[in-house]
């Protein structure tokens, strides 16, 4: 069972964020928390949805940690192997080339975008079965009791 919530990811930050100096201009722990939960939340929705796919699991963040080179990487990598497992979205391969040393607002944004529009297609494909197996179920009945 996912007992997880999906927490709505942020697609659009902006350079004038970084301009302007909003708190959308930093990736802070809380950025890396949403974005760690979104990832065990999908990766958990996979096996739900009968995904050969073993669940992902967070880094447990504290207020004071610093992401890291690796910690980057291995986003990218586990939300890759999420695309991989599901449904090969266009531009994901990108996530691969993102480097800590050019990481910015545009790659950040990327992320969060593969991470929306897989829960997205995970949600329509979830709405889709539900309504396929009730007209199925309501087809099967018509000729159950003919």
């Amino acid at each position: 069972m996912n007992n997880r919530q999906w927490i709505e990811p942020i697609i659009d930050r902006s350079r004038m964020d970084i301009l302007s100096r909003t708190p959308r201009a930093y990736l802070n722990v809380v950025d890396i928390r949403r974005i760690e939960s979104n990832i065990v939340y999908l990766s958990e929705l996979l096996g739900i949805h009968g995904y050969n796919f073993e669940a992902i699991e967070a880094k447990d963040w504290n207020n004071d940690d610093i992401t890291k080179v690796a910690d980057i990487r291995s986003i990218c990598e586990n939300i890759v192997s999420i695309v991989r497992a599901y449904h090969e979205l266009e531009g994901y391969a990108q996530l691969l080339e993102i480097t800590f040393e050019s990481l910015d607002y545009t790659d950040v944004n990327a992320i969060e975008r593969v991470l929306f529009e897989l829960h997205r297609l995970l949600m329509n494909s979830d709405s889709n079965t539900s309504l396929g197996w009730a007209i199925g179920m309501a087809h099967a009945e018509l000729y159950v009791s003919a």
